[in-house]
This record gives structure tokens, sequence and C-alpha cells, in this order.
């Protein structure tokens, strides 16, 4: 077959959803299918694809966007491929698997997040007069709008939305969870790198470290955790540090929270790391009170290098660990309170070390190949289709 895969930004080293579609593109090379990638810009792309690139017109955020997805479609037209997959900002595509989950789901929870009603009701005002807003609303309408589109949810979280929102068939949509590397990501292998990024902050052996990784500081939670630690490192009876992994533009205003709350040594910020490995070696528990999470593939990481995990109902990668002993799912962020407890609760060693192995089983069965030939599957399905509606021969695949 030949496939086109659409996203804004072709470059693996962003990591979410332009790693995962580099990694897609060189499978499906592997499978000895014809891969074109579709995008506004590209580094470093995979062997043996094609790539056109689509240059987005537009003075404004709202103007790019719209202009984007639709020089996309534009080019889908002239490409004519067996079937065509979009992450993000797109039109004219066959299958939409949105790797954020919907719009109008985000922006539901970035309110939510909001301890005030006033502030609450202030950041709905500004979403309804933002031009980028609107635009955003418009265009992910009109996905959802064709009919003929087949819809892929990360999880069943994202399903939900689907159909809340845009009164999707479940006909029209199909579930195929993120998949993790699982040898990249295995604890055995990660058993020497243990020391490396403890030993960079001053941590010792016997303080437990939990790990929070995330670019969103606000969406994910980290507010709340720093709160939550607070009662943490008063109850633990031991050292605890929190390692916080990740660039965020606002993350002085995290340090200085910390101050304010007498934990800024317990605390490192330890930016962007290289290696994400390093980070899930360093630590002994993974802490995720995101506030909206499709399926995150940072948790799933975690849990691949047998870490356990605390998380909310808020992020499709917990519908995978709950009921597993793998992780503590919490219904969300707040109260802070039942944060602590998750955490204190994770001080046990031995409860600590059944839950990471437990972890490691879940993953084992969401491998990243399991996740391509789940996507592979409704590319074919999506091409079979299309040459029916059109009268066409079977496509071979």
């Amino acid at each position: 077959m030949h496939i086109a895969l659409a996203i804004e930004h072709l470059d693996a080293r962003r990591g979410g959803a332009e790693t995962w579609v580099s990694r897609f593109a060189a499978f499906l090379r592997r499978e000895g299918h014809r891969v074109t990638v579709v995008a506004q810009d590209a580094r470093g792309e995979p062997q043996g694809c094609a790539v056109r690139l689509v240059r987005p017109g537009g003075l404004t955020a709202a103007g790019r966007t719209a202009s984007f997805a639709r020089r996309v479609r534009d080019a889908l037209r002239e490409l004519r491929p067996d079937a065509s997959l979009a992450t993000g900002k797109a039109l004219g595509m066959t299958v939409y698997q949105p790797h954020g989950g919907t719009v109008r789901a985000s922006q539901r929870q970035n309110i939510a997040l909001i301890p005030s009603y006033d502030g609450r009701g202030l950041k709905m005002l500004m979403n309804r007069l933002s031009p980028k807003h609107r635009a955003a609303l418009r265009l992910e309408s009109e996905q959802f709008a064709d009919p003929t589109v087949r819809l892929v949810a990360i999880s069943e979280m994202v399903r939900r939305d689907m159909r809340t929102f845009y009164r999707v068939d479940d006909s029209r949509i199909r579930l195929v969870y993120n998949g993790v590397d699982t040898e990249r990501f295995d604890p055995e292998r990660l058993r020497p790198l243990r020391g490396r990024l403890r030993q960079r902050h001053g941590i010792d052996d016997d303080t437990v470290v939990l790990l929070f990784v995330a670019h969103n500081f606000k969406l994910k939670g980290l507010r709340e955790l720093l709160v939550a630690l607070r009662q943490v490192q008063q109850r633990a009876g031991r050292p605890v540090r929190l390692l916080v992994v990740g660039r965020d533009r606002r993350w002085k205003a995290y340090r200085k929270l910390a101050r304010r709350l007498d934990i800024e040594p317990q605390v490192v910020f330890a930016g962007p790391c290289d290696d994400a490995a390093e980070a899930y070696a360093a630590a002994d528990v993974f802490v995720h009170p995101t506030w909206y999470d499709p399926c995150s593939l940072v948790m799933l990481e975690a849990m691949a290098s047998g870490l356990p995990s605390i998380s909310t109902r808020l992020n499709g990668a917990s519908e995978l660990a709950e009921g597993s002993g793998a992780a503590v799912v919490l219904d969300a962020p707040r109260p802070v309170g039942a944060l602590a407890e998750a955490m204190l609760g994770l001080m046990d060693p031995e409860r600590r070390e059944a839950m990471g192995r437990a972890a490691r089983q879940v993953a084992l069965e969401h491998p990243l190949e399991r996740n391509f030939r789940e996507m592979l599957a409704c590319l074919e399905e999506s091409a079979a289709t299309t040459a029916a509606r059109h009268g066409e021969g079977a496509i071979g695949v």
C-alpha cells in the first residue's frame, strides 16, 4: 500500500506524537509499504520514506492552523494514497487518531484545574473570545463531521469524549491503546543506570525518589503534587525527594511554590533529560497526577521500567493499570490529601516491588509492536473500504 502520514512537525526528538509517527513510518517501511509523510517541517525523516512539505499561510496562529489543515488535504488529494493517517491538525485523511485527545475535553480540563469559581468563569470567557481556540474547535468539528473518516481513540476516555462531544457512532471508532518499547525500558537494562541522576543531584541510595515527567506542569498536576509532598515530607519518616523532569517555561514559579511550602530542598528541577531511561532508573515511584492525558506515554514507559505509579482517571493509560495492582488511580489531582496518602502508602519497599512487577507485566501486554500492527490493520480496512466505495479492485496489503 501507499500510506500517507500527516503531522505538523516530523521530528522524533520532540517526543509524543512526533516520535510515534517517525517510528510508525519506519515500521511501515519494514513491512514493505510505501510511505509519504506530509508535514510543515521535517528533521531526521525515517529512512526510505518520502516527505511532502506544506507551508501554512496566515498571519495569526488561528489562520496558520486552518491553512495547514487545508494544505494537508490538498496534498493528500494530489498524492492519492491508498490510506492516510493524521494525528492532529489536518483534513482529508481516511483515518484520524488524535494523540492529544479532543480539543473540547482538553479545554474542559484546563478550566477544571483552576481552583476558584471566578477563575474558571474568566477562563471560559477567554476561550470563547480567543480566535485560536475558536479555530481549533471549528477544525475539530470538521474532522469529526466526515462520516467516511475512521476514528482511532487511544483510550476509552477519549472514545467517550468522541461520543459525548460529537455524537460519533461507535462503528466509526476503533480503540487502540498506546504501546511502549519494552526492550528499551527494561528494569534489568536500567539497573546499571540507577546512580547517574542520583549522583548528579546529590541523592543517596536510601532516599525514596518520586518522579514527575512533563512539559506542561500545570496540566499534569505539579502544583497539587508539591502541596501533597509537603504532607509526605512531614510524615514519611524517611528521606524523600521529588525529581521533576521536563521543560516548562514557568518552572521557576513552581520552585518559588516549593520554597513557600518549605520543601525546596526536597525538590530537584532537573530540566529536560536527553535519556529518559536515566530518569526511570533513578526513581522509586512514578507520580502523574494529571488533569488530562489521553493515554500517557510516560506512564507506560515508567510501568515498563518496573515502577509503581500514581495517576488519575483523567489519564487514559490508567485504564490499563487499574485493577492490576500496578498503580494507585485517584479520581482527580484534588483533594491533595488523597494524593499524599497514595505516596505515603508507597514508602513501603515491599509494596513498591510488588507493584513494580505488576506494572512491568501490564507494559509487556502493550508493546509498541502491538500498537503498530493494530494501527496498520485500521489503515488496511480503510483502504479496502475506500477501494470498494470507488469501485476499484482489491488493494494489495
